[in-house]
């Protein structure tokens, strides 16, 4: 072992020399650490970690670890979190400007949190994702990306496919006397005009009580052939087995929005549908049967030991669309936007509308029934 001993009389002469070649080197070192800090690409998540959305911002943040698992095993990206739950967003995203090599930026979450950021949104020049639930008079905003699937386009894909049934005649709704289902009722109703079709039945419960006693004399009734419930899960199941209770309306077929793809739909109607004949019908973009989801079943399940669910699965699609473009298209930024914007580019599983407001992707939406206990695509 060598031991050092310095004289007294020399140990300044010798130590400020070695103090300023230390020095040196961890200057040099921490420059070369910020360098290679700043070179690496990264995913900025603008998430609420903490407080009453804690819980969509951990689910996001999952979607987005999933598809950098999946697409990252050469181009490295790290992910970055800077967390809104306790803190004023607007301050959080001018830290999310502050980050260096940013590939794109997901949140905030929810949606409405955007509206607080005010001009700080076009100050970006990478896209910036969130996920609103429905069409609104979007700020101009040329960074911004929508990801969702509208509740118009759901209501028109659901009457498509049942006008082209030629024994389909009168149309019913019996909707949640909600926003959302006033939306929808008013969505299902144009449909059913562009169809050529009139609407038979109209009707609405409170979603608190479910209390459907008196529509229920109406469509004894009326006895229309189809019934769009556009609700929740749950309390659409309720709703159907209170209609079905009544014998004579056993052969109605029901329509449900994107909610009713879900194992609780699935769990509460298993032993009340004859899905052989397709008496349920929805729409989702998620085909639990698919490759894709199979794929990002399996990371998930290994990477978080739980079940995934549809939002995570948003997420990580949008998340690997962006990812792929920029391994692909070698585009990043500014580029990445115009790629998305360019009307001659075609994605095969998204539809992309480029306006003055920003970027809306809806997905390519499919139609769904409960058959057998077992939730598969029919278009």
């Amino acid at each position: 072992m060598r031991i050092f001993r310095f004289n007294i009389v020399w140990l300044p002469v010798i130590l400020i020399p070695l103090f300023l070649l230390v020095s040196n080197v961890i200057s040099f070192a921490d420059d070369n650490e910020k360098n290679l800090k700043d070179s690496i690409k990264k995913i900025v998540c603008v998430l609420p970690l903490t407080g009453n959305f804690g819980r969509a911002g951990h689910l996001a943040l999952r979607g987005v670890a999933v598809a950098n698992e999946i697409l990252d095993k050469e181009d490295v990206h790290e992910v970055v979190v800077l967390d809104t739950g306790t803190e004023n967003v607007k301050t959080v995203f001018e830290k999310a400007l502050e980050e260096k090599n940013t590939s794109f930026i997901i949140g905030p979450v929810p949606y409405g949190e955007t509206d607080n950021l005010g001009p700080l949104v076009n100050k970006i020049n990478v896209p910036v994702v969130v996920f609103p639930l429905e069409k609104e008079n979007f700020k101009a905003a040329p960074n911004l990306v929508r990801f969702f699937y509208p509740l118009d386009k759901q209501a028109q894909v659901l009457v498509d496919f049942i006008s082209a049934n030629k024994n389909i005649f009168r149309f019913g709704i019996l909707y949640p006397e909600n926003r959302m289902g006033r939306e929808f009722r008013k969505y299902y109703e144009s449909a059913l005009r562009r169809n050529g079709k009139l609407i038979t039945y109209k009707g609405s419960y409170d979603p608190n009580t479910l209390d459907i006693s008196t529509e229920l004399q109406w469509i004894k009734s009326l006895k229309p052939d189809v019934i769009f419930i556009p609700d929740g899960a749950s309390r659409s199941s309720t709703i159907i087995k209170k209609i079905l209770e009544n014998r004579s309306l056993f052969n109605t077929f029901f329509l449900g929005p994107s909610t009713w793809n879900s194992d609780a739909f699935k769990r509460d109607l298993d032993s009340k549908i004859d899905g052989v004949i397709y008496k349920t019908i929805f729409t989702d973009f998620i085909d639990t049967n698919s490759e894709e989801w199979t794929e990002f079943e399996t990371i998930y399940k290994k990477l978080f030991n739980d079940e995934p669910g549809p939002f995570e699965y948003r997420v990580y699609k949008i998340s690997k669309l962006l990812l792929s473009l920029e391994k692909t298209k070698k585009v990043r930024g500014t580029e990445l936007v115009k790629k998305l914007a360019n009307e001659d580019y075609a994605v095969e599983d998204f539809e992309i509308n480029a306006t003055e407001n920003g970027i809306d992707i809806y997905p390519k939406p499919m139609v769904l029934t409960l058959e057998n206990g077992v939730i598969r695509k029919v278009k």
